[in-house]
This record gives structure tokens, sequence and C-alpha cells, in this order.
């Protein structure tokens, strides 16, 4: 959707409006409609609008329509090419019906005044005089199908369909006011008179005509946000409404011979004035109490508000932020919105101060960098702020909610610190510890086994890293926790490229704060180099239990010769001593000479 002119976006308001002004057009052409076929069927009452009142003509009826459809389609969501076509068309056919009639009057030409004798002959049997179309009836239709014309065109700042309509409401407004006053002049002009029917619809088309531009020019003020904007909204109604009801009331009170006209003239005046005190009292209050109830909303906040004009000026504060930054609001108000910032960032915030005012939305202020605040004593302090446009009268003002987010900040750096630990803890021990969900699909894992960190885990199964007997004696583990709730601890073996490794498993259940398991938690330890070892310690303590019992052991008596030293065999052989014990223990025999024998032997090689 196009911005208007005069304002960036389109309010609530102006929407509203603008589907006002669609809807009183519809129903003028509803009327000019009913109007028409009243001519037709001879409905004397709805011509007239009962009794013997003056009638809408039938050329009034269709410029009513012609102009009801011109207003309708100047809205500018019907942006297609034929609509356009048509609005103009209808206006400018809304000018030419009428002004044959002020041209006929001008000149005293019965053709252009009798415009109706275009439409055919009265209706059969009609009794009631000839209509036609009264000349202020006729000014007014031409001065609404041209501001209808020039609903789009702007004289420097005067956007001239509002004065035309303007011009035309105020002349229907008279005419209704002298039918509720009974004063003739106000609605009649010579021998003809504009039908009360007839005024309420070009009343009803002016206001459509205002607001179907209701955000530019003299409407503008009337659809602001703010204050002054509802101010206006709340006394304009009044300041019409009350000088209509209080002239009535004299008027009708001299009527009834109640008071003479001097009196009531006096009491028309004074009414009007209460009147318009005790609107002024209701919308100036109602204006106290929103202020007042922004303010209440403003110091019930739990984090501190300020609010700058364009120039970067601090306009208000509530009491978090007096309490936050240490300064009193009279120290605040008025000065530069810098000053709550450290000295090194004053200079750069102003230029980024004015980038925001180009497209003022609300946003966190600085997303993805660390900011921060300075107290009036000095100290710096992590601040996160969130930034938001408002609009009073004025101008735009910029709200900054300002959180101080030191603890938050010392708990990160906590978690930081404790994440650490946790990581150089595990760096360089054989533990694996990991996550998975309820679908036992990992979702952390932090694995300093090679073997482990080689595969891309994460939103995985066991059955699908694993597989085999291995992978599911894991996932019958693992979802007997998430079943029980209830921790476990066991021993797995796992093989990665042909060698087992074995693990001390233990699976704890991962409950969210509600109590709710959500996966588990998972510390594996590799006990490979521990297996393997007291693998190695089996096998030496076997093959050594296989070399004790290849020993052979001598006992029990031997017989043996006394003289030559020979054993007799278990077969009765006699054997040297030499070979009995070689054939039955795993000896070995060295040849050498004894002192004595060698004495005994070789004397002449020994000496004393």
């Amino acid at each position: 959707m196009r911005a208007q002119p005069g304002i960036t976006t389109q309010s609530s308001l102006v929407l509203a409006m603008r589907r006002v002004s669609r809807g009183i057009a519809a129903l003028s052409i509803l009327v000019g409609v009913i109007v028409l076929l009243a001519w037709k069927f001879a409905i004397l009452p709805i011509v007239t609008a009962g009794g013997d009142r003056k009638g809408m003509a039938r050329g009034t009826a269709i410029s009513l329509i012609l102009i009801g459809i011109s207003v309708f389609l100047s809205n500018q969501e019907l942006r297609r090419s034929w609509t356009r076509s048509v609005r103009a068309a209808g206006a400018v056919l809304a000018i030419v019906l009428p002004a044959f009639t002020l041209l006929g009057i001008a000149t005293g030409s019965g053709f252009f005044l009798d415009i109706d004798a275009w439409l055919g002959p009265l209706p059969a049997g009609a009794t009631w005089p000839a209509i036609r179309m009264a000349p202020n009836t006729a000014f007014c239709l031409m001065l609404l199908g041209l501001s209808s014309l020039l609903i789009n065109v702007r004289i420097g700042r005067l956007w001239p369909m509002q004065w035309g309509a303007l011009l035309t409401g105020t002349v229907a407004l008279a005419a209704c006011i002298g039918y509720a006053y009974h004063i003739r002049a106000l609605y009649g002009i010579g021998y003809t008179s504009m039908a009360v029917h007839t005024a309420a619809t070009l009343l009803a088309l002016s206001i459509a005509l205002l607001f179907a531009r209701p955000d530019v020019g003299l409407m503008a003020i009337l659809s602001r946000e703010g204050p002054v904007g509802t101010l206006v909204r709340r006394l304009f109604p009044a300041a019409i409404a009350a000088p209509i009801i209080t002239g009535w009331i004299c008027e009708f009170g001299e009527y009834r011979g109640w008071y003479g006209v001097g009196t009531g003239n006096v009491l028309a005046a004074t009414l009007s004035v209460v009147f318009l005190l005790l609107f002024l009292y209701w919308a100036v209050s109602s204006r106290a109490a929103a202020e007042e109830k922004f303010r209440g909303l403003l110091e019930s906040a739990p984090e501190a508000m300020v609010i700058v004009d364009q120039s970067g000026h601090i306009v208000l504060v509530n009491t978090q932020t007096e309490r936050l930054f240490g300064y009193g609001r009279e120290e605040l108000f008025g000065k530069p919105v810098e000053m709550l910032m450290p000295e090194c960032l004053r200079e750069k915030h102003a230029g980024v101060r004015s980038q925001y005012l180009i497209s003022p939305h609300a946003r966190p202020m600085g997303a993805g960098l660390t900011l921060y605040g300075r107290r009036k004593q000095g100290s710096e302090f992590p601040v996160e702020v969130s930034l938001g446009p408002m609009h009073n009268d004025g101008g735009m003002l910029i709200s900054s909610t300002i959180r101080d987010i030191t603890e938050r900040k010392q708990a990160e750096q906590a978690l930081r610190e404790s994440e650490e630990r946790f990581r150089v803890a595990l760096k360089n021990a054989p533990t694996v510890v990991f996550n998975q969900d309820r679908d036992l699909r990992y979702t952390w894992i932090n694995s300093p086994v090679l073997a482990w960190a080689e595969k891309d885990f994460l939103g995985r199964t066991d059955a699908e890293i694993v597989g085999g007997e291995e992978g599911g004696s894991l996932t019958a583990i693992k979802r007997g926790v998430l079943e029980s709730g209830v921790a476990t601890r066991t021993e797995t073996i796992v093989t990665f490229r042909g060698e087992p490794h074995y693990f001390d498993l233990t699976v704890e259940p991962l409950c969210d704060a509600h109590g709710d398991v959500v996966g588990i938690t998972c510390a594996s330890t590799d006990i490979t180099p521990v297996k393997q070892g007291a693998e190695e310690r089996e096998r030496l303590i076997r093959e050594l239990q296989d070399a004790l019992a290849q020993v052979k052991v001598l006992s029990g008596l031997l017989p043996i010769c006394a003289s030559c030293k020979k054993i007799r065999d278990d077969h009765g052989e006699w054997n040297s001593v030499e070979k009995y014990i070689r054939e039955r223990s795993s000896a070995q025999f060295t040849h050498g000479i004894c002192p004595e024998c060698a004495r005994r032997l070789y004397p002449e090689y020994c000496k004393e």
C-alpha cells in the first residue's frame, strides 16, 4: 500500500475514515436509486421525504449517484485504469447536469431550466407539481462534482477539493438547520428550495469527500495521532452540535410562547457556552487521564525507560532510570542521551541516531554488539537497549528500554569458564560424553577418541553408526533407561576398523524442567588398554603354567653303584649318572676335572 501525502504510513484511524467515506458514498448511490424508482412508480412520500415538502428532482438523484460513484472509486486501493476513468467521467457528468440548471436560470432559458424533461414525462396519475432542481442544489452538486474531479490536486499547501467540500457541507448544513428551525430562507431560493433528503445526502457526501483523503490538508489535524488529534476529534462534533441544539431549544421555546426573542437569544448563548465548556472539560480531563495512565505505565515498567526527541535530548525518564544511572530527573531533562554512554561511544552514537531517524522502527540497538552504559559516578556496565518510535504533538519521539545485563554477562562468563574446564578435563581423558534424544539420535558429543571423532555422529543412531549385534545391544541398553528413568552402568564392546574397543558405559536419563525424560546423557570410558593388559597378563600366566608343566622332577630312592656310581633305571639297566639325569630332566652337562682327580691322574702337572 503506497503511503499517502502527509504521512509515511497509514494509521488505523486513517483507514477507518476511508472506510466510512466509501460507506457514505455507497449510501448516497442507494438514495439516488431509490428516489429514481420512486419517480418511476409514483411513490410520493419517498420523492418528497413525506408530507408536502419539496421533493428531490430526478436530475438531482442522478447527480448524487454519479458523485457517489466518483467518491467511492477515489479510494486509492482501487488502482485499475478503468476505475480512474469511471471516476473522472462520473465527476464530469455530475458537474454538467446541474450546470444546465444554473445556466438556464442565469439566461432565462426554459430548455436549460426544465432538464428533467430529458428524463421523460412525469408518471401517469401524478398530481404534485413538476419538480425541478433548485439553484442551491445545483450549485452544491456542481461544486461536489468539481471537488471529486480535483480530489488529488494540490496547490501549494491547499487542497481545493477540501474547500469545495466544506463550502458544500456548509450550504447543506444550513438547509438542514432551516428545516429543523422552520426557516425557509436557509433552504429555499425564490420559487424553489432544496429537499430535506437532498440536503442530508449532500452533507453526507461532503463528509465522504473529506474522509476520502483524511491525512492531507485541513483533515490532517483531525486524523492526527496523539493528544491533539484526540482533542480535536472530541471537540469538533461538540462545536457543531452544541449551537444547533441550543438554537433549536430556544427557537422551540419562543414558538411555544414560553419566552420572548431576547430571552431566547440570551438562553441560546448561555447554553452554547455551557455545552462547550462541558465538552472542553470532558476532552481535557480525558487527555489528562490518558497522560496520567501513560506515566503510570512508564513508572511501573521493570526496566529503565528513556524517551528522547529527534535531536537526541531527553524528555522523559522513569524511576528505574534514576536508580540505574544514579541521576535525578532534573539532571537528565533536556540533556543529550549520550551522557548515559561511555565517552568513547558518544560521538559515534550521534551518527547512528541520525541513521535510525531515516527509517524508525522497533528493533534492538547494536544487534550482535556488547553495549555499555555509564553511571553518574563514572562506572560502566553492560546493557541491552530496545528502540521504538513514538508520535506526539511535537513530532516523533524515540523510546529506549535499557536493561542492566551485568548478572547475565557474569553468568555467561561463569558458564564459559565451566565449559572450558569441562573441555580441558575431557581433552586428554579416554572418555566420550554425549547426549541422545528420545529417538536415540546423537544431539551432542565430546569425543577425544579418534575412532569416534572421525565419524559424523550427530543426528544418527547407534544402529546406523555401529550396526549389527553391537548396535542392537547399545540401543537396548539406552532404550531401557529411557523407559524406566533409572540410570545404569555396564561394559560394552564396539568394533572400529576391525579392532575391538571396550567401554565402561554409564547411561543417565536427561529430564526437562517438568521432570519428563527427554533423552539420555552418557559417559563412555575407553578401557581397551586395561582389557588388553589383562589379556596379556593372562597369556603370560598360561605360558608359565605350560613351562612348569614340562619340567621333570627327580624324586624318591635311586639305586647307585657304590664303586662305579652307575644308576639303575626302571628297566634294570645300569646307566651313567650323566645319562640318567639328562634323560629325566632338562639339565645339560659340561665336562671338567676336580683338583683331587687332577693330582691323582696328572701328578706331574700338579704342584702342591
